[in-house]
């Protein structure tokens, strides 16, 4: 969620401080918002605990809530999204504000997405690590990945959001960047052997 906010919030505010035209219409900023709270709601808070919950150390209560390292990270995350998302609206201006606005919304929605799988594995190597092997959480992926491509698709819906279908090569930009800006997680990590036990959601 941390890493999310600061996409958004940079995404939000940046252009208008640049002489730009606004990236985030309030329908595009609503379409972002209805993606992390059903990921964080679903995805993480409906995790199981594992059956040995119970017999856990309790925690130190001095300890944070939320480690400072993992929130450093996960600001990084959403800062490097934002740029990136950004940079590519900036890019493609001149094709048109829709057109531009399409890419940098793919470029959101996967980053999101990526960043969800990063903060999953913790301190594993992200993109190596065991994939979930709950329906819920797979159901969630598959609805978020389709919605950039739904509303840049469906006419009716692209001109509501104020957005343009981006062409292939403009897709792979977007996944590019997005996977460029939470890869950067897998340095120093640690290996799936050392990190703990695979994700069963």
């Amino acid at each position: 969620v941390i890493g999310f906010k600061v996409m958004l919030v940079a995404m939000a505010f940046a252009p208008p401080l640049f002489d730009l035209p606004i990236l985030l219409t309030p329908l595009n900023v609503v379409w972002l918002e209805l993606i992390v709270h059903p990921v964080s709601a679903l995805v993480f808070e409906g995790r199981d605990s594992g059956e040995d919950v119970m017999a856990r150390p309790p925690l130190d209560p001095r300890r944070s809530i939320i480690p400072l390292r993992a929130a450093s990270r996960s600001a990084i995350c959403g800062a490097l999204l934002a740029l990136g998302a950004l940079g590519i609206y900036f890019v493609y201006l001149p094709n048109g504000e829709p057109y531009a606005r399409g890419v940098a919304m793919v470029t959101a929605v996967i980053g999101s997405l990526l960043l969800t799988f990063a903060e999953l594995a913790g301190d594993r190597r992200w993109w190596i690590s065991p994939l979930p092997r709950d329906a819920r959480t797979w159901s969630i992926v598959v609805l978020v990945a389709a919605t950039p491509i739904l509303f840049t698709s469906v006419p009716s819906v692209a001109r509501l959001l104020e957005l343009a279908a981006p062409s292939w090569r403009a897709w792979i930009v977007a996944i590019v960047v997005a996977a460029a800006a939470v890869g950067w997680r897998s340095i120093g990590s640690r290996s799936n052997e050392t990190a703990g036990q695979p994700l069963n959601g």
